[in-house]
């Protein structure tokens, strides 16, 4: 593989894609040779702990594509922490992101990094005509409407499986697993955010990894890490508790002098023993989480079973 430092990252993740994987790289790299990009990008791959033959194609592809990483992890760690490990090999300070269901065309990326090197810090793909079944669709218009009430950012398609944005802003969370949300972080931060209308087409080899139920669930898990690690922060979370703590403090000062200087005789030191003992156990909760999330915390290395390069 050519050892010329390259600006920009094509970071693919991929769980069970091994039909899609070579139309991809080929993809991928007869677009980007095309473009005044042909020397300045690298294209990685991360095998997600897949159970199919996966590991085998990034061996082939490895010997007849150039400019191409393939990094096979241990076990399935998932999507977030799949990008994390794709942007952590990267050389690029441009990093673009996209799915390897062949449901997106290389061909949009290059029209992103164009605004990127225009005057934008983030690009975020649109999926106007969007080729998944009624309730896939409903829900993510129901689900990008919600977002966009309670985060105020006035995008349309928040988890498109396709974005390019500047590895300084990914640089600056302070956990990992975040890069599904950088556009997020983007708002909090005032980084100029654009969007694209993109091509989107019909998957037609391999199955999608989640069931309608399971974007349900990732739903609740992302408007909470949402809360916690970009809303909120270290810094929110702190001193939300410091006010619980006085709020506590009061109350409790409140209802002992009530017992010693009133008749009235009620059950709410109980109540109040009670709720401190449900804050205490969230209080744990969120630390637990937030914990686990740390850079520092979280071995990217050590997911990594092998590492396959471009053989020129």
């Amino acid at each position: 593989m050519d050892n010329q430092k390259k600006d920009i990252s094509v970071v693919v993740p991929a769980f069970n894609e091994a039909q899609n994987l070579e139309d991809l790289t080929s993809q991928l790299q007869n677009v980007f040779e095309k473009s005044k990009y042909k020397d300045n990008y690298e294209i990685i791959i991360v095998n997600d702990g897949s159970t199919d033959n996966s590991e085998k194609v990034g061996k082939i592809i490895c010997n007849k594509y150039k400019n191409l990483i393939f990094l096979n992890l241990k076990e399935n760690i998932s999507k977030a922490y799949s990008l994390d490990t794709g942007i952590y090999f990267s050389q690029g300070k441009i990093i673009a992101t996209m799915d390897a269901d062949l449901q997106y065309k290389p061909e949009d990326l290059i029209k992103m990094i164009d605004l990127i090197y225009l005057d934008k810090d983030i690009v975020n793909g649109k999926r106007e005509k969007r080729k998944d079944n009624f309730i896939t669709k409903f829900f993510s218009q129901f689900y990008n409407l919600i977002l966009r009430l309670l985060f105020r950012v006035k995008l349309n398609d928040f988890f498109c499986g396709i974005k390019v944005f500047k590895k300084e802003i990914y640089d600056l969370m302070e956990y990992s697993g975040l890069s599904r949300f950088v556009i997020f972080f983007s708002k909090k931060y005032n980084f100029n955010i654009g969007e694209i209308e993109i091509e989107h087409a019909i998957r037609k080899k391999g199955k999608t990894a989640y069931s309608f139920i399971d974007r349900v669930i990732l739903a609740f898990k992302d408007i909470f890490t949402l809360f916690i690690c970009i809303a909120l922060e270290k810094r929110g979370i702190y001193q939300i508790k410091q006010l619980i703590l006085v709020i506590y403090f009061f109350l409790t000062m409140g209802i002992i002098f009530e017992k010693f200087f009133s008749e009235n005789n009620n059950n709410y030191l109980f109540y109040l023993i009670g709720s401190f003992f449900m804050f205490s156990i969230l209080n744990f909760i969120i630390q637990s989480f937030l914990k686990s999330k740390e850079k520092d915390t979280f071995n990217l290395k050590k997911n990594i079973k092998t590492i396959e390069k471009s053989k020129f």
